[in-house]
């Protein structure tokens, strides 16, 4: 995929302003297989997925640079929502941007 159309596409899913973590999990279930890396900002922090060969990761970084999900395999995006920190962390309810992709 170009560049001028991965652009795009992130333009459109942020065009009503910062978006929830369903809304991001969509995205990635549709489209992360163009990108190696794509991370997302909130309040509480830096959400980051990336590609390592074929496998898929996450990390979740808080706002004072601690990693609190490191390295966390994912296979399929849905089991993010199961995660136990993410749960903990009450990512489901914040307002995400993006920050990074490539």
């Amino acid at each position: 995929m170009r560049n001028n159309e991965k652009i795009r596409k992130i333009e459109r899913l942020f065009e009503g302003g910062d978006v929830d973590l369903f809304e991001i999990l969509h995205f990635l279930i549709e489209e992360f297989e163009n990108y190696k890396v794509l991370e997302f900002r909130s309040n509480k922090g830096l959400i980051k997925f990336y590609r390592k060969g074929d496998l898929i990761f996450m990390d979740f970084i808080d706002s004072k640079g601690i990693k609190l999900i490191k390295k966390n395999r994912i296979k399929y995006f849905f089991e993010i929502i199961k995660l136990r920190e993410v749960e903990k962390l009450e990512l489901i309810n914040q307002r995400w941007s993006i920050n990074q992709y490539y």
